[in-house]
């Protein structure tokens, strides 16, 4: 018998691995919502511009999208210019005419000095909630992390909607039909570094990047990632192989990505996402309606 190849263990390994990932990046797609707006100009209605992203939760009976503040103002900028502004989630598409949007922090462009927490929550209103069926794409309170630290959760993927790889085709439409290919991202969660505040943020080391169904993404811009999330997969890395979806936790928003050093275009090596306990408290202090719900979850809260 021969002695045992350990690149045959270490390919095997690797398989398991991006089987999680794809698992995974399925599970998150579930709860991810894109934001787009359509040109007036085209008849057909096909011509969408992605704006940003974000995750859809459940508050008690209220149910929001949690993303950045910065593309909140994006979304505002859209509708002011004429442009109908829609939400994806699922297979279905529907306007976001009437939602109701509270951002953190003040001025336009955001940064970190007027606005670190660049956190802002969308809350649908009930038809949009019956036509996007919004329920089946909540996340509820029990899945959300007030601290991922504490959690110890690993390993971390954030999934989201880059802009230059979203579009929607000729024969679409709004009710479905939709292509988009999403990135997940696998990585390490490292402490914050100045300028941000380890208290606020989040810092995810970039270790490798794929589309959805598991292979590798060519060069890509982060644009329109704004506002996904940042998903620790489990408390308990020494028992992945029995991993389940629900043993995710939401533990950020992301809202930026770091250039790595050398000058290469479209290479990146971290994002940076800001801790959902701070769109909670953005509820908990805007929308008194939703105080018993979130109390009854994070008892701490303020």
């Amino acid at each position: 018998m021969g002695t045992p190849d350990p690149a045959d263990d270490d390919s095997a390994a690797r398989a398991r691995e991006f089987a999680l990932w794809r698992r995974a990046a399925i599970a998150a797609r579930q709860y991810t919502v894109s934001f787009m707006g359509d040109n007036p100009a085209d008849p057909r209605g096909s011509d969408f511009g992605h704006v940003g992203s974000g995750v859809v939760v459940q508050v008690g009976t209220d149910i929001f999208a949690f993303t950045a503040a910065h593309v909140v103002d994006a979304i505002r900028e859209e509708q002011e210019s004429g442009r109908t502004l829609h939400f994806c989630v699922g297979r279905q598409m529907v306007p976001l005419d009437e939602a109701h949007a509270y951002c953190t922090g003040v001025g336009t462009p955001r940064t970190l000095e007027n606005d670190p927490s660049d956190a802002a929550v969308v809350r649908f209103h009930a038809r949009q909630v019956v036509d996007a069926e919004l329920p089946a794409h909540a996340l509820p309170l029990s899945r959300v992390s007030p601290d991922p630290n504490r959690e110890n959760l690993n390993p971390w993927q954030v999934y989201g909607l880059p802009a230059a790889k979203l579009f929607i085709g000729e024969d679409s439409t709004r009710e479905g039909d939709t292509f988009i290919q999403a990135f997940h991202v696998a990585g390490n969660l490292e402490p914050a570094t100045p300028p941000h505040d380890p208290r606020i943020h989040l810092r995810f080391s970039v270790d490798d990047m794929r589309t959805e169904h598991g292979t590798p993404c060519p060069p890509w811009r982060p644009g329109g990632m704004s506002g996904c999330g940042m998903w620790g997969l489990c408390a308990d890395r020494a028992r992945i192989e029995e991993w389940r979806p629900e043993q995710m936790r939401l533990g950020g928003i992301c809202h930026r990505a770091i250039p790595r050093g050398g000058g290469q275009p479209s290479v990146y090596e971290a994002l940076i996402g800001t801790r959902p306990m701070e769109h909670l408290r953005l509820i908990h202090q805007r929308i008194p309606e939703c105080r018993p719900a979130l109390r009854a979850a994070f008892p701490d809260i303020t």
